[in-house]
């Protein structure tokens, strides 16, 4: 899952398939998600037993609960706990998600390192976007907290070491960077791409990686993922231009209809110790908008089709 920043709002889903990877959406009920973390050890519930509302057709073997992350909500990893009956069985499964702390609410906004490390936040057409929160953060500790000038630009203090930067807005789909900050007295971090969330009516995402052949898998950051109207021109503007964060998840925009989805970039494969480009080609189709989650839909399951087998060539 993705991280969260204190008082924003979120939205839970559950899935369900069969052992053969088909949707059940008959003869599941009583769904229900808790949320809760350890405050030094003490075991404390966020939310205990939401009631999760069902997606309607054709995603209707999906739960959704939306829930917003509380104002004074420790930097931590919180946990989710799906719960539901399926003929009679109790079927129970988890996963996590980190809170990170709102800009207004950091005590040291830009942090206290020796490294003056400076960036901008545009648009894919380049233009600054202003009041972005950039939070950056290194395992489970944040080290500043700050948001964007009218041009975009941001300034952080940080000592020399890694860092994951994370980026949210209104009316932009969060993303992330990893930055290596060397020693030093000033350190420029260039541009950070957001993708506008407002381009279609129907959110789609997906994850790419590659697998090692021992079975490990490695998420692939910074693709650049382009969506052709199928039935546009070759010379016609891109309907969504977007980038793979650290997670190699990508997320765009697009009306309901057919694509071609072009991902490309390189990567570094550690079964090779060598760059390799990743350069496919996909057509896909964007479904409706499900019934029920407001103009914008939701990507959760990715919410299109690949119409090829080639989208797994990459595995």
């Amino acid at each position: 899952m993705a991280n969260y920043i204190q008082g924003e709002p979120a939205t839970l889903f559950a899935s369900y398939y069969n052992s053969d990877s088909q949707p059940i959406s008959v003869g599941i009920s009583g769904v229900n998600v808790s949320v809760y973390h350890f405050d030094t050890g003490v075991l404390t519930f966020d939310l205990l037993s939401g009631s999760m509302t069902q997606q309607s057709s054709p995603f209707d073997n999906v739960w959704y609960y939306n829930y917003t992350v509380a104002n004074n909500a420790l930097v931590t990893t919180y946990n989710v706990i799906y719960n539901s009956l399926f003929s009679g069985n109790t079927i129970q499964f988890s996963e996590t998600f980190d809170v990170l702390p709102a800009a207004s609410s950091f005590p040291n906004p830009y942090g206290q390192g020796n490294v003056h490390a400076s960036g901008t936040v545009t648009t894919p057409s380049g233009v600054g976007i202003v009041n972005v929160s950039v939070v950056v953060s290194s395992g489970l500790n944040t080290f500043a907290a700050t948001t964007t000038n009218v041009s975009g630009l941001y300034n952080v203090y940080l000592n020399p070491g890694n860092y994951l930067f994370s980026f949210y807005a209104d009316g932009y789909f969060n993303t992330q960077s990893l930055y290596s900050i060397p020693s030093g007295t000033m350190w420029n971090l260039g541009q950070q791409i957001m993708q506008p969330d407002n381009a279609g009516s129907v959110v789609i995402s997906d994850q790419f990686m590659y697998q090692t052949p021992n079975g490990v898998n490695y998420y692939l950051p910074n693709l650049k993922v382009t969506l052709n109207n199928k039935l546009d021109s070759a010379e016609a503007e891109p309907t969504a231009i977007s980038y793979t964060n650290v997670s190699g998840t990508f997320f765009a925009n697009a009306d309901p209809g057919l694509y071609v989805m072009t991902v490309q970039g390189e990567f570094w494969n550690v079964s090779t110790n060598k760059n390799d480009r990743y350069n496919y080609i996909y057509n896909i189709e964007v479904n409706p908008v499900w019934s029920g989650t407001g103009a914008s839909g939701n990507s959760t399951p990715y919410n299109f089709v690949y119409l090829d087998s080639s989208k797994y060539n990459y595995l």
